[in-house]
């Protein structure tokens, strides 16, 4: 379970920018990558000024470490046996088939990528398989662990542990996402977010804020690094209004590192592109 974060925060002008890496041997790790990150964002973030957001709609790109954090709270707030038996959830209006994101996306807990950790058993001694939650955009399947199984007379689905090994299914646009937001006017690219919440589980709206490595581009032209912004939208806004999916994979670490370790890493596509996205507040400064 390698997790390699590095930040580096400007003295006066407080912005911070930041790399990132996982993958589940050493040989996955590239000093070169995370130096050539970094030297992109110094250039971006010393020679252009800093840009404040008007609330309003935006296209917006998000890397996977978002993806990561918003997917996660996707699964515990809706596709999984307890909320959505309780119809607490933000699926509990649905029902198996009904359409919930857009047709691009899949969503599926694949214990055989190698991108995640690979848990092949849980802890009820249950092989785990393939095990799809979301197919070209239709809910497919909803997850549950043992208890909640043997509440609600369900079949368990290998899904008594905390460690899923979540993938997303990547697109055939550029990998670049500078270069996809060509045609698309003006995308605030946003890698990462931080200070998530979920103030509306049942609808499915949640809130997060870009702090690191935020940038405004029109139509594949750098305008300039983002003062920290709040989006606060539902998930079925951002994965429902897909303009674009890159055609690379990553690996996105999000493991707790506060308590007991516990590895968790999702497999995604480096970016997706939505469009009519909510920015509720943007700050003074980064």
């Amino acid at each position: 379970d390698m997790q390699f974060n590095l930040v580096l925060k400007h003295p006066t002008k407080k912005w911070e920018i930041k790399t990132s890496q996982s993958s589940w041997k050493f040989s996955g790790f590239s000093t070169e990558k995370s130096i050539n990150e970094l030297k992109e964002l110094l250039n971006i973030y010393n020679n252009k000024e800093g840009i404040k957001l008007q609330p309003g709609e935006y296209t917006v790109a998000f890397g996977s470490e978002a993806i990561a954090e918003v997917l996660l709270m996707v699964i515990e707030s809706g596709l999984k046996g307890r909320e959505f038996e309780e119809k607490n959830g933000w699926t509990s209006k649905n029902k198996i088939g009904d359409k919930i994101f857009n047709e691009k996306i899949t969503i599926t807990d694949d214990p055989t990528n190698f991108q995640t950790f690979c848990f092949k058993f849980d802890s009820s001694g249950i092989e785990r398989k393939p095990f799809t939650f979301i197919k070209d955009g239709k809910l497919a399947n909803i997850a549950y662990d043992s208890l909640v199984a043997a509440r609600y007379n369900k079949k368990q689905t290998g899904h008594s542990l905390s460690s899923l090994s979540i993938s997303m299914n990547t697109g055939k646009d550029n990998p670049n996402p500078i270069e996809a937001t060509k045609g698309l006017g003006k995308v605030i690219i946003i890698p990462t977010l931080h200070y998530l919440g979920l103030p509306n589980p049942g609808k499915g709206i949640f809130t997060g804020s870009s702090r690191f490595n935020g940038i405004l581009v029109e139509n594949g032209k750098i305008l300039g690094p983002v003062f920290s912004s709040r989006i606060t939208d539902s998930f079925t806004n951002v994965f429902g209004n897909i303009a674009k999916i890159s055609s690379k994979s990553e690996s996105s670490n999000i493991s707790d590192t506060y308590e007991r370790r516990s590895p968790i890493a999702m497999s995604l596509p480096s970016y997706i592109i939505s469009e009519k996205i909510k920015v509720t507040d943007s700050s003074d400064s980064f």
